[in-house]
């Protein structure tokens, strides 16, 4: 996939979890604020232009964009002439294909549900069983040296976990907004680290970063080691990213959300017990 290919598929699930989160977050606010029901969405629309799934097309643009560039660097030629055996580097990008094309379907069941009748759930189980392959796939197809199995298995974990908290998504109707959070925040974490793996991986200073980055020895065991420090630095990054977004968010959609002297049952909760409930209720705090 080389540098420019780590680089375009982070920056993508970099941006998809930002989307993700601002939506996520907003409307968890607005909801305790008004004391409805959290409901979140596997796709966000644009409040400007509700009925056109913007975001479902993005997605089906960006993975149908980095499967063809699979395609043409493996150029469909997977038996190598010489000796009649697969070719590695295009098995590879076989691989690599599978994952995408698993991605670009989830993303088509996603614009159906838009228009058609597609069973319910249909895009949350795609996206989770893309997730589990790719999370499968990076984990057993990149294991020439010690290098390439630590920097490959470590993102692999949170894959599971994603994978994991969108099906407890779609168990809970979507109305759990810790799985929500913990999905959006797994990407970016993805997003984050696919980053960082092209410049540890590939010499940046090649456009096209094919070879390895000479300013990361790759075969020196501190180097291999110090790859679990980093990938928890992204971990508690993107946990302190989460942090920032929200606070704004609270102050634009959730002031008033809370009234702690009624328990923390919020103001928009009086539509929900009565006026009179709430009356008993303050009494019992006095």
């Amino acid at each position: 996939m080389g540098f420019t290919g780590h680089m375009i598929i982070g920056s993508f699930m970099l941006s998809l979890s930002a989307w993700w989160m601002f939506n996520i977050f907003r409307d968890y606010l607005l909801s305790k604020k008004n004391g409805s029901a959290f409901k979140s969405r596997v796709s966000y629309p644009i409040t400007t232009c509700p009925r056109i799934p913007l975001e479902s097309g993005w997605k089906i643009f960006a993975f149908t964009f980095v499967l063809l560039c699979e395609i043409g660097s493996s150029r469909l030629t997977f038996i190598d002439p010489a000796d009649g055996g697969f070719r590695a580097g295009a098995i590879t990008n076989l691989q690599h294909m599978t994952m995408y094309g698993m991605f670009a379907l989830h993303a088509l069941f996603d614009l159906l549900t838009w228009k058609f009748p597609v069973p319910e759930g249909v895009n949350s189980v795609t996206l989770s069983m893309a997730l589990i392959w790719s999370g499968v796939s990076i984990r057993s197809g990149h294991n020439t040296t010690e290098f390439l199995i630590m920097i490959h298995m470590l993102p692999t974990y949170v894959m599971f976990v994603a994978a994991a908290v969108i099906l407890v998504e779609l168990y809970s109707n979507h109305s759990n907004f810790i799985a929500s959070a913990v999905r959006t925040s797994s990407v970016m974490i993805l997003g984050t680290w696919f980053i960082q793996m092209a410049f540890i991986s590939f010499d940046r200073h090649q456009l096209t970063g094919v070879s390895p980055n000479p300013h990361w020895d790759q075969t020196d065991e501190r180097n291999i080691h110090i790859l679990v420090a980093i990938f928890g630095g992204h971990i508690i990054m993107n946990m302190i990213v989460a942090i920032i977004v929200y606070i704004p968010l609270y102050v634009v959609y959730g002031r008033g959300t809370y009234d702690y002297k009624y328990n923390e049952l919020g103001e928009g909760h009086e539509k929900l017990l009565g006026a009179g409930q709430m009356s008993f209720i303050g009494q019992q705090l006095k």
